[in-house]
This record gives structure tokens, C-alpha cells and sequence, in this order.
């Protein structure tokens, strides 16, 4: 799986300050649309969060078995290797709720 993460990185930041200069002024808790710019908002921090776990996901000493141990974790149903893992399906599990447990599950695959 490749990963910039940098650039990753980068595009989130732009694109979140994008949204936050265009989109903030037009839409303020008074408004109808506010719920959708928070929740866009929050799904782009949550998004963002999730790269650094990534990050450490791609040491070569995470095997499938550890892969399965953040499927079960994340609760999805997921039949992938490590690979024919797309990065949708990592984004898809949702990792940043689980940040603890997958930098656990790292430091036990690199030992």
C-alpha cells in the first residue's frame, strides 16, 4: 500500500481551511446547514487523525494477523490482505477511534 502521507497531510489541511474561509461565515449555528458543514468538518479531522495510525500500520512487521485483530476491532467485516488492501478499506475502518488499541497492536507485531 502506498501512502504520502505528507501529501495526505497537506491536502487535508488545504482543503479544511478551504472550507472553513468559504463556508463559515455562510453557515453559523442559527443556520439550516450548519449540522452538514460540522459534520464535514468533523469527518476531515477524523480523516486526518487516521493518517499517523496509517503511518505506523505500514511497518512490514504488520502481518494479516494483526490486520484482522483492527477488523474485529472496528467491528467491519472485511476480507483483505495485506496485499490487496486498498486504502479506501483502511480509511473505512475508522481507525482514529481506536487509536490506543492500533498503536498497541504495532508495538506487539514489531516485537
Amino acid at each position: 500500500m502506498k501512502l504520502d502521507a505528507d501529501l495526505l497531510k497537506k491536502s487535508f489541511d488545504k482543503l479544511n481551511l478551504h472550507m472553513r474561509k468559504k463556508l463559515s461565515n455562510q453557515y453559523t449555528p442559527s443556520t439550516l446547514g450548519y449540522g452538514v458543514y460540522t459534520q464535514l468538518s468533523e469527518k476531515i479531522t477524523d480523516f486526518r487523525k487516521s493518517i499517523p495510525l496509517i503511518e505506523q500500520l505500514k511497518n512490514p512487521s504488520v502481518g494479516d494477523r494483526h490486520w484482522e485483530k483492527l477488523v474485529k476491532l472496528s467491528g467491519s467485516k472485511w476480507e483483505a490482505t495485506v496485499k490487496t488492501m486498498t486504502l479506501d478499506q483502511v480509511f473505512a475502518l475508522k481507525l482514529e477511534r481506536f487509536e490506543e488499541e492500533v498503536l498497541e497492536i504495532v508495538n506487539e507485531a514489531i516485537q
